[in-house]
């Protein structure tokens, strides 16, 4: 056997508050992972005795090297829309951000470069 997955149970607590417009938005999100988990094959199939595996921590994010295909789109919380139907493909959300605001012509810059200058 070359490959395996594993199975975590765990939750998502999500935190909504109303937003000026009496609408509920989520304003945090946490991950939490049990300790409970199983482990498969590539075709379902449960693995009766689990290889020696290197821990990865629950960060909720993809392993580095993992490949993402995620599409973003930007919603307007205020006037409750799209801003635009084409998604923004990008590997993290941090990404998305930051192509969001060099559309929007901004840059983030570290603020000890800022104070330099």
């Amino acid at each position: 056997m070359d490959k395996f997955t594993k199975i975590t149970v765990g939750f998502i607590c999500q935190t909504y508050e109303k937003n000026t417009e009496g609408k509920f938005v989520c304003t945090r999100q946490e991950f939490i992972a049990n300790d409970q988990c199983e482990c498969e094959d590539l075709e379902g199939n449960p693995l009766e005795n689990i290889p020696e595996h290197a821990y990865q921590a629950y960060e909720m994010v993809a392993p580095q090297g993992a490949k993402q295909d995620i599409k973003y789109l930007l919603y307007n919380e205020v006037l409750g829309s799209l801003e635009s139907e084409d998604p923004i493909e990008t590997d993290s959300l941090e990404e998305a951000m930051a192509q969001v605001l060099r559309n929007m012509g901004y840059s983030i810059i570290e603020a000890e470069k800022r104070r330099e200058k």
